[in-house]
């Protein structure tokens, strides 16, 4: 959270879904947009996602077609760094706000290609947790999880694999894809963390996630095991 945040409008999502609150609560950066006019948390809201959508609109190939592309809103719920996290906001309100966010993106970027994602982080408990704030199968193309522990210890490599197992049991009685959408090995530096332990984890039977992410490659030409893992058969890198 940002420092500057007043405590009164730490739960500014139940501002935002119910046109309560005070513009100026939004902070530092936002007193000075208020410039604009805003008269509550939701009309700031609007602004940026017209902001995004704006962004959104560009996204064209040279013959001016929308290019499709995954939109993961309001990612690792279940920790507590973030305004949108499960220390600030109900089960309820964090679906109606993914369901917000989406329609209003939509509304002003209409022609998009877009899978929108639902994404926890690796601390979720099981399959009633994780569908806790699931929005509903008409707002989600895609489901998966955050984790950069995956061999850091026996017992991370196990828990890992079983939340993928989740995931694809889940992803597969609602037809959706699924994703690892951040990993990667450049602060925790296990050895052969790429083609030890995720590729292990990916190859693991019922394990079947279309998409991994690998959050950062500024390391990938220093890296002869990142190089190892991209260049094996069963991946395709992008």
């Amino acid at each position: 959270m940002n420092p500057d945040y007043p405590a009164e409008h730490r739960y500014v999502i139940k501002e935002i879904l119910e046109h309560s609150g005070e513009a100026c609560g939004l902070g530092n950066v936002s007193r000075k947009d208020n410039a604009k006019g805003y008269n509550t948390p939701r009309e700031w809201f609007e602004d940026r996602c017209k902001e995004v959508a704006d962004i959104i609109n560009e996204f064209v190939d040279d013959n001016e077609q929308p290019i499709p592309f995954i939109f993961r809103l309001w990612h690792e719920w279940e920790d507590g760094w973030m305004w949108w996290g499960a220390k600030y906001v109900s089960a309820d309100d964090y679906k109606r706000f993914f369901i917000l966010t989406e329609q209003t993106v939509k509304k002003y970027a209409p022609n998009a290609q877009i899978l929108w994602a639902y994404c926890s982080d690796r601390y979720v408990n099981g399959e009633e947790e994780y569908m806790e704030r699931y929005p509903g199968d008409d707002y989600v193309d895609i489901i998966g999880f955050d984790d950069y522990a995956i061999g850091q210890s026996k017992e991370d490599w196990t828990a890992a694999v079983n939340r993928a197992k989740m995931v694809c049991r889940i992803a597969e009685k609602r037809h959706l894809a699924t994703g690892l959408f951040e990993t990667n090995n450049n602060k925790r530096k296990i050895p052969n963390y790429y083609t030890d332990h995720l590729n292990r984890m990916l190859t693991a039977k019922d394990v079947r996630l279309g998409i991994v992410q690998i959050w950062s490659l500024k390391n990938f030409n220093d890296s002869t095991d990142l190089r190892s893992f991209v260049n094996q058969k069963n991946i395709i890198a992008k």
